[in-house]
């Protein structure tokens, strides 16, 4: 299967991501849609409303998600897991 993520070291996004951890919408704004679940003490990622992962378009906007998320601290490395 054929990876496009934006760093190969690093958990990918997808269509979309849950981390255990609370984070702000505004760290990651080129998410249409953040939920942060308190019973579950994490956050759920969208990254683009409808995905096709054969989509330029919509591969794109998982890298520009993951890109933020790693900015910020919050996308764990493969290694860390």
């Amino acid at each position: 299967m054929e990876q496009h993520s934006a760093f190969e070291d690093r958990l990918p996004a997808g269509w979309m991501l849950f981390l255990l951890e609370f984070i702000e919408c505004s760290e990651i704004p080129s998410a249409p849609e953040v939920v942060y679940l308190a019973e579950k003490s994490g956050t759920i990622i969208i990254t683009k409303e409808e995905f096709n992962g054969k989509d330029v378009g919509g591969i794109i906007c998982a890298n520009n998600v993951e890109i933020e998320l790693a900015a910020n601290g919050h996308l764990p490395k493969w290694f860390d897991l």
